[in-house]
């Protein structure tokens, strides 16, 4: 069994992705050899129904810069921003 990250599950995704990547990847599939966490989905579901992810993890500041995801923030009278 291999843990597969958000950043494969993401290139095999795109439309224009690493080929060796998307074989790969189906390869594992085809096997049952493919696992994923709940984060690693959450960032990838994340991305492709373009979510923000509601998180007081520090981790989640580094995914957040690296552009993989937004998060959502509160703001004042039950606001959010983006920012």
């Amino acid at each position: 069994m291999v843990l597969v990250d958000s950043s494969v599950w993401i290139e095999a995704l795109r439309r224009r992705g690493d080929l060796a990547t998307k074989v790969a990847l189906e390869a594992l599939l085809e096997v049952d050899g493919a696992l994923v966490t709940g984060p690693i989905l959450l960032e990838v579901l994340g991305l492709l129904w373009d979510l923000r992810v509601f998180a007081a993890d520090r981790h989640f500041d580094i995914l957040e810069s690296r552009e993989r995801l937004r998060r959502y923030r509160p703001g004042p009278g039950g606001a959010y921003s983006d920012a």
